[in-house]
């Protein structure tokens, strides 16, 4: 983004307006303050809508099962269950 001063901006509006062509954005001061903002025409944002993407995402049922190549770390050497749900663990760590 180019900061340019009024004074220069109306000097140079020629080369900021093939600047902002180019996909640049030029923020126009006076006194130090931004007071305008050059932009293309087609640059505005997308405007994003509640639901647009409804019927375009899905999630697998097993999603939260366990990977299949980190069984051995997740079962319990003790009583053979998920270490994350296993009582005795839990009870030794304390």
């Amino acid at each position: 983004m180019t900061y340019v001063s009024i004074a220069d901006a109306q000097q140079k509006v020629g080369e900021l307006v093939v600047a902002v062509g180019h996909g640049e954005e030029v923020v126009i001061t006076v006194k130090g303050e931004a007071v305008a903002k050059l932009t293309a025409v087609g640059a505005t944002a997308h405007q994003r809508h509640f639901g647009s993407a409804k019927g375009l995402i899905s999630i697998s049922a097993d999603f939260e099962a366990p990977l299949p190549d980190f069984a051995e770390y997740q079962e319990c050497e003790f009583c053979s269950t998920l270490t994350f749900s296993c009582g005795l663990l839990l009870a030794m760590r304390d």
